[in-house]
């Protein structure tokens, strides 16, 4: 499988620990880093807009947009097909989302496949730690924004360390014992982000007491 790492700002998209990337592409680091840094040394803070749709004739396409990145350049770059009532999360909300949650910090960031999806994954605190053997596995904090129609916005916990696409598809793969799952819905994304900043954050992730929210703002 391609490692699908992004490169429209015109490097790899993505940073990680020394000695976990995938041959060696994108920034590499040798502590855990702050949410400012991550998203900016991983290229996640990029625009998303929505496109109509032409025929040949000119005629527009109804219900239907094209998702679209805007490279540094000002050129347009398709993302996927949605319908009208789709709503993009920001990928400025989506750092403010993940920043609201409980990491000690984080150990990698990224763009998949040209900004349809990225990533950020976060170190739990040791409380979370897992042993097996009598050896610790460590927990990460998965968060995962789309904006190609394939999946909503999610968060969950695994012990894949994220690095690339294939990390990615095993930690996506996984079931996680609790998180965030958030469809492209107005209503969602709002309700989200207004505990966000509250500073409720982290209610979200329902660890006491079950996935916070209703079931409409399940995926």
């Amino acid at each position: 499988m391609a490692h699908n790492i992004s490169n429209v700002s015109g490097r790899h998209e993505v940073v990680g620990q020394r000695g976990t990337l995938w041959h060696g592409l994108g920034q590499e680091v040798d502590h855990l880093m702050t949410i400012d840094e991550v998203c900016e040394k991983g290229g996640l803070i990029y625009p998303v807009n929505a496109r109509a749709l032409r025929l040949p004739d000119g005629t527009f396409v109804p219900d239907v947009v094209a998702n679209c990145r805007v490279a540094p350049d000002g050129s347009d770059h398709y993302l996927g097909c949605v319908s009208t009532s789709y709503a993009i999360m920001p990928q400025q909300s989506f750092k403010e989302l993940m920043a609201s949650l409980m990491v000690d910090g984080y150990s990698s960031g990224g763009v998949l496949q040209g900004g349809r999806k990225s990533f950020l994954s976060g170190k739990m605190p040791k409380e979370f730690e897992v042993m097996a053997g009598g050896h610790v596995l460590q927990q990460y904090l998965l968060g995962v924004n789309s904006h190609d129609g394939s999946t909503g916005v999610n968060v969950f916990d695994t012990m894949v360390n994220t690095v690339c696409n294939n990390t990615f598809a095993a930690a996506v793969s996984g079931t996680g014992v609790f998180g965030i799952r958030l469809r492209h819905v107005s209503s969602d994304i709002r309700a989200a982000m207004k505990k966000v900043q509250a500073g409720e954050g982290s209610t979200l992730l329902g660890i006491d007491g079950g996935i916070a929210g209703s079931d409409d703002m399940m995926s």
